[in-house]
């Protein structure tokens, strides 16, 4: 289970039997709870309560086993609702553990109950309250009034919803009996599922439940004194939350650890509240609250150490035991007459063996001389072949004065001055002021003194304070001079007394109210009256003078100048800026103003730029043949070519890489490099001069692998060409080198292309275009006719003997009629060869 399973276990062996509608079977009880998730809020709920399961009625006991939890808001106390929740474990003792050498009692008999139930509560933002019930407490009970008629409850709170909690849970077992006169030494810890930080308390119970019983087991009709803010139960006289049961030592809860200590001294049967707190950053997030009833009884022991501290007083859980560095001791324990025991004592001083000492009779004297002031612990352990039994105390020893006021003091000025005891447990603290804490803050002159007491021990210191300021004086302001200084300085002090003495830091012999300056600084002059002094400052100061270093660039720059800053001064500069930066990216004279008060004071600087210009071209390359000059710009002091020439011209014919380094008197440097490259230029030849048949495409060609500009504009490698006329072409390497050349071409009218073109159709309309068959210009060639047919086979036209070389469409003076012609054509190509043609034509009018 996630759920620590504890058990607070209560008994009173004097109990009374139980009725069916009084809870006397119940002895004690707790409610918390756990967060399981907060996006459903869904929680834990459970409740653990006690029972007498020897001296209770069954019937009573069997009829809790559901309880009903009442859900109220927090703030406004609003019921909400009920819900339950029901069994799910028990755990019965009949033995207690809390002594080692005890024969216990019979008879004992507690049962824990350990309710729980999965429960959806939103608890907004008020947070909510759970409790539970019942009625009514024991009529044996002796600590508190009216017991028989004080009901029982046990509540929790849960916070608003914004903060996750789950409480924390006690782990520990209280004794299901204590023993009168016996030491008891107990833990009563808690776990906090959160980690938040546990401070422990012991607290008032709560009462409640219906003061008629056979009326109701809850709060289901919600009284005053059974709904929130519920009552504390009435404590009888004599006894309270911090001290319910009688002891000597009296019960004692560290509020840390949940050590609970004490000897009860009176047997009887008492009720108890213990709470454990939950802090988280500063907050208290919730307690959970453990309400007991518990019996002091006689017990019967083998062996039971034991020992009392005599001189000492109590406070705390601790004998304070003063004047005296040697406690004695008491033996106390008891041991059967028929067992054999040894008594070893642990004085509790660190690193020694010396403070161990072993006695073999109870009436054997016990003393120890502690080494000086310290809180120890003394531990009694009594041992025996039977068992053995321990008991320890802790012991503050304070033999010495444990604080010094200090010497006394004479204050110059109003104080505040806190006085501590430096021992803030001491038992008894008496200041003559009437404060009993163990420091004071004092804020006025006197003698002040405090008695610090341990039991019969008392140790008193004093101190005396006073106060002797020295009169307020003034000087005159910080004063600033433009350049030299000449000031005569005079403090004023309106209640000077004759006891004062003055001391000038501008001379040994400077011991007047006024004093000549003439130098810029800081001087200080001193009141002073033998028990206090008060010095204080004036400042001369001359104007700073405003100081800019010139600055040299040797290429271009952006350049921040920058100026010191000087109290009170602003800065103006002569290109506009203001402040203590100016941004200039040009070379000139410049000036910076400061102005600190009455007084400017100006600073000129000077920002060189001499620019080294250097530019040697871009690489290039040169055809056929290299001559030329590289010139490395205007004089300068100095020249470094990588050809190990120094000056500022070279005469280059080599292709090469050159640089040059040039550098001038003020050291700024240039440097500039060109690659220069030789090839050959490319040969062109496009061929003799030709001639080319009429109507005959002709291809001229340049070498690949060129760029190309022909006279015609193309930029091809090749161009066709059918008329004659000069053509000429450059051709262009990726060096830039070129060749150019021309080729004269002539056209024969009288050639014809090898493979004429003859349309299948013509239109001699006289519009000037395709009027002609088969051609519209003259063929001058003389081996070449054409014969025309009609489709009877009858000539048409023979240009041999026609006046034109083509035929116009006209047979015997008039337009032929438009019907296909056969035609034959002869004629010579262009390779000299003769060919013939035939086939049909149409003329289209």
């Amino acid at each position: 289970s996630v759920y620590v399973i504890y058990r607070l276990i209560f008994i009173s062996i004097l109990l009374v039997q139980a009725t069916l509608g009084f809870a006397t079977h119940i002895v004690g009880g707790e409610l918390m709870y756990r967060l399981l998730d907060r996006e459903t809020n869904t929680y834990r709920v459970t409740a653990q309560i006690f029972f007498d399961c020897e001296n209770g009625n069954p019937q009573a006991i069997a009829s809790d086993q559901t309880l009903y939890i009442s859900q109220w808001d927090a703030k406004t106390k609003q019921f909400q609702r009920d819900f339950t929740v029901s069994t799910f474990n028990q755990t019965q003792v009949t033995k207690s553990e809390d002594y080692a050498c005890i024969n216990g009692p019979r008879n004992v008999c507690v049962t824990a109950y350990l309710y729980s139930a999965e429960v959806q509560i939103d608890p907004g933002e008020n947070g909510v309250i759970l409790a539970w019930q019942r009625c009514c407490r024991n009529r044996i009970i002796d600590n508190i009034v009216t017991p028989e008629a004080t009901g029982f409850t046990a509540w929790t709170t849960i916070p608003p919803s914004r903060i996750e909690n789950s409480s924390p849970l006690f782990t520990d077992i209280p004794p299901i009996y204590i023993c009168v006169d016996a030491p008891l030494d107990i833990t009563q810890e808690a776990f906090d599922f959160d980690g938040d930080s546990l401070a422990y308390k012991m607290s008032t119970p709560y009462r409640g439940g219906a003061r008629a019983p056979d009326e109701r087991i809850r709060p289901s009709s919600q009284q005053w004194y059974d709904r929130p803010d519920f009552q504390s139960v009435f404590w009888a006289n004599g006894y309270d939350s911090k001290n319910p049961i009688p002891g000597e030592p009296a019960l004692n809860l560290d509020a840390r650890t949940g050590r609970l200590t004490m000897t009860p001294t009176e047997r009887g049967v008492y009720v108890i509240g213990l709470l454990v707190e939950e802090w988280r950053d500063g907050l208290l997030l919730g307690v959970t609250r453990r309400d007991y009833q518990i019996s002091v009884i006689q017990c019967d022991f083998n062996i039971l150490a034991n020992y009392r501290l005599n001189g000492g007083d109590v406070e705390n859980g601790i004998y304070s035991f003063g004047c005296e560095d040697t406690v004695k001791l008491t033996n106390l324990s008891f041991v059967e007459p028929s067992i054999s025991a040894e008594f070893h004592w642990d004085f509790g001083v660190p690193d020694t063996e010396d403070d161990k000492l072993i006695t073999y009779d109870i009436n054997d004297p016990v003393e120890y001389a502690y080494p000086g002031n310290g809180d120890y612990t003394i531990t009694l352990t009594v041992k025996s072949d039977e068992c053995e039994d321990e008991y320890e105390y802790q012991v503050r020893i304070r033999s010495s004065p444990p604080f010094d006021l200090g010497e006394d003091k004479v204050y110059c000025n109003d104080f505040v001055l806190d006085l501590y005891t430096r021992d803030p447990d001491a038992p008894d603290i008496l200041w003559n002021t009437g404060s009993t804490r163990y420091s004071i803050t004092v804020r006025d002159t006197g003698t002040y003194s405090v008695t610090v007491s341990y039991g019969e021990c008392s140790y008193t210191d004093e101190i005396n304070i006073g106060l002797d300021a020295i009169p307020d004086f003034s000087l005159i302001e910080d004063t600033l001079f433009c350049d030299e200084v000449l000031l005569e300085a005079e403090l004023q002090m309106p209640n000077k007394r004759p006891e004062i003495k003055f001391a000038w830091t501008t001379s040994p012999q400077d011991t007047f109210t006024t004093v000549t300056i003439t130098e810029p600084g800081t001087y200080s002059v001193t009141a002073a009256n033998g028990n206090c002094a008060l010095s204080k400052d004036m400042t001369v100061r001359v104007a700073d003078q405003p100081e800019v270093p010139d600055a040299l660039y040797c290429n271009e720059f952006i350049h921040t100048a920058t100026v010191e800053q000087f109290p009170d001064a602003t800065y103006s500069w002569s290109n506009g800026d203001q402040g203590l930066t100016s941004q200039i990216s040009i070379f000139g004279q410049y000036w910076v103003e400061s102005q600190q008060k009455h007084c400017r004071k100006r600073d000129t600087f000077n920002i060189l730029n001499p620019v080294v210009s250097l530019d040697l071209g871009e690489d290039r390359n040169y055809c056929d043949s290299l001559n030329v000059v590289l010139d490395a710009g205007t004089d300068r002091a100095f020249y470094n070519w990588n050809t190990s020439d120094v000056s500022k011209t070279i005469q280059v014919n080599q292709p090469g890489f050159y640089k040059v380094e040039v550098r001038d008197t003020n050291g700024c440097v240039a440097v500039d490099s060109v690659t220069l490259t030789l090839s050959q230029s490319p040969r062109l030849s496009l061929g003799n001069d030709t001639t080319i048949c009429k109507n005959s495409p002709t291809l001229l060609s340049a070498p690949a692998g060129f760029a190309y500009e022909w006279n015609v504009g193309s930029n091809e490698q090749q161009i066709s060409i059918r008329d004659g006329g000069s053509y000429s072409v450059k051709i262009t390497d990726d060096s830039g080198c070129f060749d150019i050349d021309t080729l004269e071409v002539i056209v024969d009218e009288g050639a014809l292309p090898n493979d004429i073109y003859i349309p299948n159709s013509f239109t001699p309309n006289d519009d000037q275009l395709n009027d002609m068959f088969p051609f519209s210009e003259s063929v001058k060639q003389t081996e070449y006719y054409i014969l025309i047919f009609n489709r009877w086979g009858e000539k048409v036209f023979d240009s041999r003997t026609s006046d034109t070389p083509n035929w116009d469409g006209f047979y015997k003076g008039k337009r032929a009629t438009q019907a296909a012609y056969i035609y034959y054509a002869y004629y010579r190509g262009c390779d000299g060869q003769a060919r013939t043609r035939k086939g049909t034509v149409t003329p289209l009018f």
